[in-house]
């Protein structure tokens, strides 16, 4: 906002755009799942999301700052996704453990989840500011600091476009991700069936006893 779109002083209302539509398409996406699958609401979300970083990556200073906020609330929209689908299929992925390894591990999955996030973001982090600093970023000493246009395309690369590639990417692993609804719920009916089979056995060895 500051030196490609040149509106800092709007900062908040641009933030405020993206977190609302953010949060309150939270709701939609979530019908949207129940009713389509999570592989299907992905495919759509993210499809929507990558679009408006192409609108990023081509927006300009001069755009009034109502087509700017609309942009971000659209992308807002798009970034709900990330919150809601990749967590909500992390329980089908431990059912999935729980039937092949006979033990519930949350614990672990949960870990290595955020662990892996928080890998991705320090490295995201990295890459960004060297490629910044070795662009030529200058640090902003003070109100009238000017970035050369290699910083400034950059910032636009690094904010539209490698995403954008990145969840192109995503959708590789996605179209080998087995766990639909109904194999989640037949996972769940032979867990179930496996309890209660154990239980079972454990009233009759008591009898026999």
């Amino acid at each position: 906002t500051k030196y490609v779109l040149k509106k800092e002083e709007n900062f908040q209302w641009i933030i405020l755009s993206i977190q609302s539509t953010s949060a309150l398409s939270l709701f939609m996406w979530q019908k949207v799942s129940y009713r389509l699958g999570k592989k299907t609401t992905y495919f759509l979300g993210t499809s929507l999301f990558i679009v408006v970083l192409w609108f990023i990556f081509f927006v300009k200073s001069t755009y009034p700052l109502y087509i700017i906020i609309i942009i971000c609330a659209w992308a807002g929209i798009g970034i709900a996704i990330g919150f809601l689908i990749p967590w909500s299929m992390l329980p089908d992925v431990i059912e999935l453990d729980e039937l092949k390894n006979g033990g519930r591990r949350e614990g672990l999955f949960y870990a290595l989840f955020v662990l892996l996030q928080k890998i991705g973001v320090a490295l995201a982090l990295t890459f960004s500011t060297y490629i910044l600093g070795a662009l030529g970023y200058v640090p902003p000493k003070n109100e009238s600091v000017t970035q050369p246009y290699n910083v400034l395309l950059a910032l636009r690369l690094i904010v539209g476009i490698v995403p954008s590639i990145l969840l192109l990417l995503s959708f590789l692993f996605l179209f080998f991700y087995p766990l639909t609804k109904e194999t989640v719920n037949k996972i769940r009916c032979q867990i179930e069936k496996k309890k209660n089979a154990s239980y079972d056995t454990k009233i009759v060895d008591s009898d026999d006893e």
